[in-house]
């Protein structure tokens, strides 16, 4: 295949510049979620803190391979603590997820205009930019973009037989692992199928046996070992299995939802891809494969299926559980445009015709979400709140120096105003607060305000007297609850 070298790089620096905007521009007021927090808390106790153990509050935080971590802290100590800092790794990630499906969709469409589409159709999807992905503080932009790496080199591996494939692929899968540990397993969910595919006697070949086996000690080993540092914390190991796994399956388990949470998030609310492209991508790459025989149609097939059916019988249902599936939907997505323009040199004119209409209704339904995101990112305007939140970051004098402020599930976002709930003699009196004006009018007049999740409040209600009356007011960005209280 001959391969032009100058429209290659020029659709791959479109593709830089379009996932730079949407990963990264406005990031520092992207909306706050819960589990970042979380992270930055950890984040902040590491890099303010003189343990060589990530803690969150003054507990060990081992649940996830401290990877993102390590990562985050060379951009705190060059822009120092700002959002930007803590979300700078997952934008980055989000970037280079943009960068590899260019080539991985290539590998379908022998166009690197149709590549470059593939990449539009991922940055379509809210759930990668807004749902706990490339704009957050978290892990899981990590994760997908070292499984998209790893099967994206095994699959070449498996196409062309370039044996170094595998190992880089491994290496992609180690990293997942240490992204959001149990979680980076999702390629061997998928890569078994895809040899079956392939060729169901390859399991049978003693040569391709030593390879996989190689590549599974790179793709474990870190991770096993990481973990077993900690097989002294009581059964930590054995409860992190059964919270990751066993206890997913279990009813009443968090984050429970209904077993179609799923297809209605994918079909009806449309929060991955366009799902009218979705399903005729995969029906599409389904014939395709019937027409040519090539297992790499059906490898995006499972890519999708297999996670869809797993995920939803677990009793633990997000939306970014299947983001490691959202680029291989990207493709799907764009297959059906491929075959519609496969027809404009038709001799018939009303099929030429019918192609250009059908080309069009299916670049509109891509267009549609991704001018959605655009706008989305260009609008963002940091609320009272995420401006106060920034200036105790930076450590400004923006308030009183006995400030204390808790946010999404009581996690502090600076070490220097961390407030223990064990101890709250500080806390004078509650405020009554109607509706989240009133709170803004407060934090205008720079009043010592604690904001607490209501799920908190039983850690300090006893410190109140009976006849203490508590009030609840909306967070119009995000839908939760708090309490106000002036300390």
């Amino acid at each position: 295949m001959n391969i032009n070298i100058s429209k290659q790089k020029f659709y791959l620096i479109l593709v830089i510049m379009i996932s730079s905007f949407f990963c990264l521009y406005n990031l520092s007021i992207n909306p706050i979620t819960t589990d970042e927090t979380i992270y930055i808390n950890v984040i902040n106790n590491f890099f303010f803190g003189d343990s060589w153990m990530p803690r969150y509050f003054d507990s060990p935080f081992i649940e996830k391979p401290p990877l993102t971590l390590y990562l985050t802290l060379p951009f705190l100590k060059i822009f120092g603590a700002k959002f930007l800092s803590y979300r700078l790794v997952s934008g980055l990630a989000g970037i280079g997820t943009c960068i590899i499906l260019y080539y991985l969709s290539f590998l379908y469409f022998e166009s690197f205009f149709f590549s470059f589409l593939t990449v539009l159709a991922l940055l379509s999807s809210e759930v990668f930019l807004f749902g706990h992905v490339a704009r957050q503080a978290v892990n899981d932009s990590l994760l997908v973009f070292f499984t998209t790496g790893c099967l994206y080199f095994y699959i070449n591996f498996l196409e062309d037989k370039n044996h170094s494939k595998i190992f880089i692929s491994s290496f992609f899968g180690m990293l997942a692992t240490l992204a959001k540990s149990f979680a980076g397993i999702f390629p061997l969910m998928i890569i078994p199928f895809c040899i079956f595919l392939k060729d169901k006697h390859l399991f049978l070949n003693k040569e391709f046996f030593k390879k996989n086996v190689i590549f599974l000690i790179i793709f474990l080993l870190p991770v096993s070992l990481f973990y077993s540092i900690f097989i002294l914390f009581d059964d930590f190991f054995l409860n992190q299995f059964n919270s990751q796994f066993i206890d997913r399956f279990k009813e009443g388990y968090h984050h429970s939802e209904n077993y179609f949470y799923y297809f209605d998030n994918i079909f009806y609310r449309k929060k991955f891809i366009p799902p009218i492209l979705l399903f005729f991508g995969l029906l599409i790459s389904f014939f395709s494969y019937i027409k040519s025989k090539k297992a790499k149609y059906l490898y995006l097939i499972i890519w999708v299926l297999i996670p869809f059916l797993v995920y939803s019988y677990l009793n633990s249902r997000l939306n970014w559980y299947l983001a490691p599936v959202i680029p291989a939907m990207a493709i799907l997505a764009v297959l059906p445009i491929k075959f519609v323009v496969n027809f404009f040199h038709d001799k018939n004119f009303y099929i030429k015709c019918t192609s250009f209409l059908l080309a069009t209704l299916f670049l509109f339904l891509l267009s549609k979400p991704l001018f959605y995101n655009s706008r989305k990112i260009l609008n963002f305007k940091p609320e009272k709140l995420h401006v106060l939140l920034s200036d105790v970051l930076e450590n400004k004098e923006f308030i009183s120096k006995d400030f204390k402020i808790y946010m999404l599930g009581s996690v502090a976002l600076n070490k220097k105003i961390n407030l223990n709930l064990k101890n709250v003699s500080n806390v004078k009196k509650m405020i009554k607060l109607n509706s989240l004006k009133e709170l803004k009018n407060m934090i205008n007049k720079k009043s010592n305000l604690l904001i607490i999740k209501e799920d908190d409040f039983n850690l300090i209600h006893d410190k109140f007297n009976d006849s203490t009356k508590f009030y609840i007011f909306p967070n119009r960005l995000k839908k939760k609850v708090y309490f106000a209280l002036q300390v």
